[in-house]
């Protein structure tokens, strides 16, 4: 059975740009149940942050700044509460922030995990208090096909979902058929197909945006999924 994980995320310190790799490893290390987002959203308004959380249905803690750490200490709160109220098995704390290294070290001595997510920048106490440290590494930048087509990096992570759905629900060995997957993205995404472009475009756009594979059989073209690019986690 997969532990239940809290993930407390420091908004003020870590770029929404790392959400990617940051959701990919959470989900991997166990069953997150619990979602929260720490900051001030109204003197600094985090639009990245907001539209994923939004779209995730990330729990959106607010805090007015009333010093330097006030959304620290919020977060500090939160993450005891959660310990206390006793279904939670792990936490993972995501800040590049030092100041963290005391509640991982607190929360450890109840033996649950804790796994720390951050920047290269993170400083060794918050690392070494954590169970394992992620460094979230940065996504790569847009390609200029997608600047060209208007596509952000959260519209090229959707592109790439409805390219892997399609594959496994429509595909024979992770393949399927160009016309299908076009199909499948104009049906599920008008908004996307519009950018990407249909009929003879459609091939060609995700060939330059470097999201496919394409494979000739006779008369037929097949596509695969490449690897998402996008956000890299590595362990510390």
């Amino acid at each position: 059975m997969r532990i239940p994980l809290a993930v407390l995320i420091d908004a003020e310190n870590i770029s929404s740009a790392l959400y990617d790799g940051l959701r990919a490893t959470v989900e991997s290390l166990g069953a997150p149940i619990v979602w929260q987002l720490h900051g001030d959203f109204f003197s600094w308004p985090h639009p990245g942050w907001q539209e994923i959380a939004q779209r995730d249905g990330i729990d959106m803690r607010h805090q007015f700044h009333a010093g330097k750490n006030s959304s620290d200490m919020a977060m500090t709160i939160a993450a005891m509460d959660l310990l206390h109220a006793g279904r939670i098995k792990g936490f993972c704390l995501v800040s590049s922030d030092n100041d963290f290294a005391p509640l991982a070290r607190r929360l450890r001595t109840d033996n649950v995990a804790v796994y720390g997510f951050g920047a290269e920048k993170a400083g060794v106490a918050f690392r070494q208090a954590c169970n394992a440290f992620h460094v979230l590494v940065p996504p790569a930048p847009l390609l200029p096909a997608a600047v060209e087509r208007g596509l952000d990096q959260l519209d090229i992570r959707r592109l790439h979902e409805l390219l892997h759905s399609v594959c496994r629900e429509s595909g024979t060995h992770g393949r399927v058929l160009t016309a299908t997957a076009a199909s499948y993205i104009k049906a599920n995404a008008p908004d996307l197909a519009a950018r990407v472009g249909g009929a003879g475009k459609f091939l060609k756009a995700l060939k330059a945006l470097d999201l496919v594979a394409i494979h000739e059989e006779g008369p037929q073209r097949f596509i695969s999924v490449k690897f998402n690019k996008l956000a890299v986690v590595s362990k510390a």
